[in-house]
């Protein structure tokens, strides 16, 4: 009885392994091991190994992992997308990221709340508070409606650039608006 794991077998595996800190490391001898079997990889397999190189810290090698993915022809969706610009955003590389962002956008994908709230407060946290509005106008104008992330975000900013009456305007907006602090 011969069985043989298929592409969704192997990324739940791998799915664990890069969850489980002592596993992380494995999860690449698995991945090798997928390859070796001709077992192709799909957008899912990169995504889970993308978003654990970037939580680990490992921008270069999720980069690697990227254009890997591209170069078997895979192209890269909304939730690859959203992983690359999270990533990049949480190491400090907005500009970066939102070229991404755009190249999604001019990809046909429609970026989530989560690229979105990525980008602002990627921004916000380099102290970027003129672009983070600007991009917030731009995301107002495709539809985007900010959420307490995005509010959580653009307040911090604000309160770390000392510019503390503009924050707490931004607050009364927020609470106008209905959306309450956690």
């Amino acid at each position: 009885f011969d069985c043989r794991p298929d592409v969704f077998t192997y990324n739940v595996i791998l799915q664990v392994m890069m969850r489980e800190e002592i596993f992380f490391m494995l999860a690449f001898a698995v991945y090798n091991e997928m390859l070796k079997c001709n077992c192709a990889p799909n957008q899912y397999t990169f995504s889970i190994l993308m978003d654990g190189l970037y939580k680990k810290g490992r921008v270069g090698d999720a980069q690697k992992m990227f254009d890997d993915m591209t170069s078997r022809g895979i192209s890269p969706n909304s939730v690859t997308y959203t992983i690359l610009i999270s990533g990049l955003c949480q190491r400090g590389n907005a500009e970066d990221a939102l070229k991404l962002f755009h190249e999604m956008k001019s990809g046909g994908h429609t970026p989530d709340s989560v690229a979105h709230n990525a980008l602002l407060d990627g921004f916000c946290k380099l102290g970027r508070m003129v672009e983070a509005f600007e991009l917030l106008r731009l995301f107002e104008k495709d539809g985007f409606v900010l959420g307490l992330r995005g509010y959580s975000s653009l307040i911090d900013g604000l309160f770390k650039a000392r510019r503390y009456n503009e924050a707490f305007e931004l607050y009364a907006v927020m609470l106008k608006k209905n959306i309450k602090p956690d």
